[in-house]
């Protein structure tokens, strides 16, 4: 099993999920969710290779339910690889009453031959519906499940066939079927369905001959032409003896003689040439703007050709240009990427963009805008080392704010300390009131020059980096317009992962990689790290 633990992916598993409703009964099924995979349950083992993983909980109310059981274990499970994973988790205590209310309780991971090799709290509360509801937090490291206990599922079974069922008909040969069900026992808690057909089928004779309907025979050739010139006619016959009909069968239905022209090629008559009709109005325009096309036709029966006579000469069918007067709409196109700009950094890693614009064709008419983005960003690697950051001395300013290793001083202008791995996570609101209570805001990041200064900083800070840090940018005050901590809008420089509506997600963290770092809109509740900064001249 993999012990590194991925805060990262927890933190974004976190941001994709919701986290409950706050101030609400956790009893109601309209505030909890159901576990009820059949792998959670303590009974189900594995040989090792599965892996699931609850390091996506964000603190919401859980309830076990169906093959998952019905409870959380109250004893470490028999071994581990159990629970769809090989470190189970289990809970060291035992359930409230409803009289209890909510209880605090410590949550095990069973590995090797430590029933709590690792911990973390959880919330359990009793409900009047004689089932328990548990606030469970991310697993404290991957590859641990919380476990659920009680329920297993149950196979299906099937009942004895039923009797045969009536024949199918009331002569001859037909079918007959009989039924069983799989409720013996019926497949419960994930059970499976029985194996097998819930129906089968026999043949069966009823003794008693049916009526068999006449058919027809092939149609037979045709007669020799009645007459020796001009057009006559010809005939063909079939009989009802394919089969005949027998034991009160009908008769075929239909004509037994079939009648059609014939054309001796002989001329009886005058020769007659074909002769045009006049032309038929002009069809409307193929288009509703712009140039099209409209026809109109005439046919060669003025008279038609007779007796070898002539086709007439000419075309059925003439075709003119439409002008409907109307311009059609003319929908954008984009124009070729433009060439990359500079990179925005002289040193290390920093952006560059290319655009192009919507004129290839512009669009005209009611036409639509080109579908996509005008600008696109990529990273560029100047392949130069910036120079070492300032002097770290801010630390004796604030003596408040620890590790010490992690200040870093601006221009000096300001101090800018990072929260480290020891640090307590907070939500937005608090990391906010932590930095103000030092003198400062939360870091606001309004030009390139201090994003790249604060990414050096948390590449050289003391203690393991985090992947988020909380800034000090929002739109608590109005949806859509973020402002710095310090009350002035948002300015031309914005570094934001997506331009996708952020909804719900209010303020923003500082999200970083190896070679980039962006703006992330995330819920406010969410604990992160975070970023102050300070005045240094100040307090200096």
């Amino acid at each position: 099993m993999d012990r590194r633990v991925s805060v990262s992916v927890g933190l974004l598993v976190l941001v994709a999920m919701g986290t409950g409703v706050t101030g609400q009964d956790p009893c109601m099924p309209s505030n909890y969710i159901e576990l009820n995979e059949p792998w959670r349950n303590v009974q189900q083992t594995n040989d090792g290779t599965q892996n699931m993983c609850d390091n996506g909980f964000a603190g919401e109310w859980y309830r076990f339910t169906g093959a998952a059981g019905e409870a959380m274990p109250t004893q470490a499970p028999p071994s581990v690889n159990r629970c769809g994973t090989d470190a189970p988790m289990w809970m060291n205590g035992q359930h409230p009453t409803l009289a209890d209310g909510e209880v605090s309780r410590q949550a095990c991971a069973f590995w090797g031959s430590n029933t709590c090799r690792w911990d973390t709290t959880i919330q359990v509360r009793a409900c009047s519906g004689g089932y328990f509801v548990y606030k469970l937090p991310a697993a404290p490291a991957c590859s641990l499940v919380y476990c659920g206990a009680g329920a297993m599922s149950v196979d299906g079974g099937w009942s004895d066939w039923g009797p045969w069922s009536t024949c199918s008909v009331t002569c001859g040969v037909g079918e007959q079927t009989r039924d069983r069900t799989c409720t013996n026992p019926a497949p419960a808690n994930g059970g499976a369905d029985c194996d097998g057909l819930t129906q089968e089928t026999q043949a069966c004779n009823t003794g008693v001959l049916c009526p068999v309907d006449g058919g027809w025979t092939d149609w037979g050739s045709w007669s020799a032409c009645s007459v020796t010139c001009g057009v006559g006619e010809q005939t063909r016959d079939r009989t009802c003896t394919d089969p005949e009909p027998a034991n009160g069968g009908a008769d075929c239905d239909g004509l037994a003689q079939e009648t059609q022209a014939c054309d001796t090629g002989v001329s009886c008559l005058v020769i007659v040439d074909g002769g045009w009709t006049d032309w038929g109005s002009w069809s409307a325009c193929s288009v509703t703007c712009g140039v099209g096309e409209q026809t109109r036709d005439r046919t060669c029966t003025n008279p038609e050709p007779a007796n070898g006579g002539a086709d007439c000469d000419g075309l059925a069918q003439e075709t003119q240009a439409c002008d409907t007067g109307v311009s059609c709409p003319v929908d954008g196109g984009w124009t070729d990427w433009g060439s990359w700009s500079a990179c925005s950094m002289t040193c290390e890693v920093g952006e560059q963009t290319r655009d192009r614009t919507c004129t290839n064709p512009a669009p005209a008419h009611g036409g639509a805008d080109c579908d996509g983005l005008a600008q696109e960003t990529q990273a560029c690697d100047t392949g130069v080392s910036c120079p070492v950051l300032p002097t770290r001395d801010c630390s004796d300013v604030y003596p408040h704010l620890r590790p010490a290793g992690n200040f870093g001083r601006y221009q000096n202008k300001y101090c800018f300390w990072s929260s480290a791995w020891r640090n307590r996570r907070l939500n937005y609101t608090k990391a906010q009131q932590e930095c103000e209570s030092n003198g400062g805001t939360l870091a606001m990041i309004k030009d390139a020059s201090v994003q790249a200064f604060i990414n050096n900083l948390l590449k050289t800070s003391s203690g393991r980096t985090q992947r988020n840090y909380w800034i000090g940018l929002d739109d608590l005050n109005r949806e859509g317009v973020f402002e710095w901590n310090d009350g002035t809008k948002l300015g031309s420089y914005r570094r934001f992962k997506s331009k996708r509506p952020h909804k719900i997600r209010d303020c923003v963290a500082l999200w970083r990689t190896a070679k980039l770092s962006r703006w992330f809109p995330l819920k406010c509740k969410i604990h992160l790290p975070y970023i102050c900064q300070m005045d240094y001249n100040v307090n200096n």
